[in-house]
């Protein structure tokens, strides 16, 4: 008999780990369904009152969706995973199937995401609340996954019913070509940008010095982007290098079907982030688990001292620029190609070591089996 697991999320998207969820399917062990408001198409909008109507149906519709969707339906399913998406999710999940097996993945931090986008007041009324709804969560849950060291830290240190959790990293988007992913044509040195520009994700230090600097021949920049910011990021780079994207120095592009999206990746060497320095240990960037394993260096715009700039510092997996002068430095060097493939070479592995699909797949399989 099938294990039936139900993935509650707001969003059903094609992030990997739900990607990994959904292919679960394809084992004989499991059966996994979805319960969500809106999917990947609707997310990726850039219009701006579909967004207000995704907004509205996450934080009213969806909330109802729950509260009186029979409990009959639920009762069918052995585990639920139930995803911060959006944060009250987990605790409104747990009051209405107290008595179910329930697993919270923690894909961001609240409140301290709202308190970093300076959507809600650092230690105000609302972020007490949340805090508080985040205690009685931590207590129902069965499990409760984190996706890195410093998320986990963080609430152990500020939460005393949190007992039962792991920490299970973001999945890369596939095992598919790992043996090929470094071997790469170095004619000419690709940089990608590929995922959400939202409010925690900050392009201007990186926009300053290319306005600033004479792009390198070597060089060809592409953003593969959605989210908030996409449109103001694109009015910019169209007005201010206009030369340099008829010259192919410079490609913006929406996101791509899947295949070739991991071609376009495993071709890259250098992945760009953009972690706004509010943001620090708030949230992972997911998309870094696909730049390792796809054999890119990171060049991560963030803080040294966020779990992401030391992740990077520590085991040399590309370079981090908090400032102007850090990021002219970056560029300085990852014009040699010897210092280029070292790093890459370091991302590729430490990826495959911690990132990997199939080590992933295998810790959620353990969790979900777990009686």
């Amino acid at each position: 008999m099938k294990n039936k697991i139900l993935v509650i999320s707001a969003h059903r998207g094609s992030t990997s780990w739900q990607r990994m969820l959904k292919s679960l399917n394809s084992d004989k062990e499991f059966e996994v369904s979805e319960f969500y408001s809106f999917n990947d198409n609707d997310y990726r909008t850039t219009d701006p009152v579909k967004r207000i109507l995704i907004r509205i149906k996450t934080f009213i519709f969806f909330p109802l969706k729950i509260f009186f969707k029979s409990k009959k339906y639920f009762s069918s399913f052995s585990k639920i995973i139930v995803v911060t998406s959006p944060f009250f999710l987990p605790y409104i999940v747990l009051r209405k199937l107290y008595n179910k097996q329930i697993i919270v993945l923690y894909n961001d931090l609240y409140p301290n995401a709202l308190e970093a986008k300076k959507i809600i007041r650092q230690g105000g009324i609302i972020s007490k609340f949340i805090k508080r709804m985040n205690s009685y969560s931590f207590e129902r849950a069965s499990n409760s996954i984190f996706i890195n060291e410093a998320l986990l830290e963080y609430c152990l240190n500020n939460y005393k019913t949190l007992t039962n959790y792991k920490i299970i990293n973001v999945p890369a988007h596939s095992n598919s070509n790992l043996d090929n992913s470094i071997e790469k044509n170095y004619s000419k040195i690709d940089l990608i940008y590929s995922g959400t520009l939202g409010y925690l994700h900050d392009p201007r230090l990186l926009i300053k010095y290319l306005y600033k600097n004479k792009i390198n021949s070597k060089l060809k920049f592409t953003f593969i982007t959605s989210g908030v910011r996409k449109l103001d990021f694109e009015k910019e780079i169209n007005k201010n290098f206009s030369k340099e994207i008829n010259e192919k120095k410079i490609e913006l592009l929406n996101p791509l079907d899947d295949k070739i999206w991991e071609k376009v990746m495993l071709k890259s060497h250098i992945g760009i982030v953009f972690q706004d320095q509010n943001a620090n240990d708030v949230l992972f960037p997911s998309k870094v688990a696909s730049m390792l394993v796809s054999g890119q260096a990171i060049l991560a715009i963030t803080s040294k001292s966020s779990y992401l700039g030391k992740l990077i510092i520590n085991n040399d997996l590309g370079w981090v620029a908090e400032n102007f002068e850090n990021l002219e430095l970056a560029f300085d060097e990852l014009s040699s190609i010897k210092l280029l493939k070292k790093k890459i070479k370091n991302a590729y592995l430490y990826g495959i070591n911690n990132f990997s699909y199939e080590k992933i797949y295998s810790k959620w399989k353990e969790i979900l089996l777990a009686k």
